[in-house]
């Protein structure tokens, strides 16, 4: 799983609750699975580094649940341009 995996799962700039995030995801971790679920946490707080990521938590503390997931402006601007990159790729062959 990389980055733009967790990007592309956060449907737009409208707040996405955590299960709506995990269903857009292509390999949502179970319960219990630990390293997979550490894995998607770790991307999310890259992507909050970079500013591509808002992350509303359940009691408005950081490091608490998460209650939503929102692409920025900024994190919506790399979703299309990776998108515009690959139509590129694809409109060549």
């Amino acid at each position: 799983m990389t980055l733009d995996d967790v990007l592309a799962a956060i449907p737009s700039t409208a707040s996405a609750d955590f299960n709506e995030f995990c269903r857009g995801l292509k390999d949502c971790p179970v319960a219990g699975e630990r390293d997979g679920w550490r894995e998607v946490f770790g991307l999310i707080n890259d992507g909050k580094r970079r500013g591509w990521i808002g992350v509303g938590y359940e009691d408005g503390r950081e490091g608490g649940k998460i209650e939503s997931l929102i692409l920025t402006p900024a994190g919506a601007a790399h979703v299309r341009a990776q998108l515009d990159a690959k139509r590129g790729l694809l409109a060549n062959l």
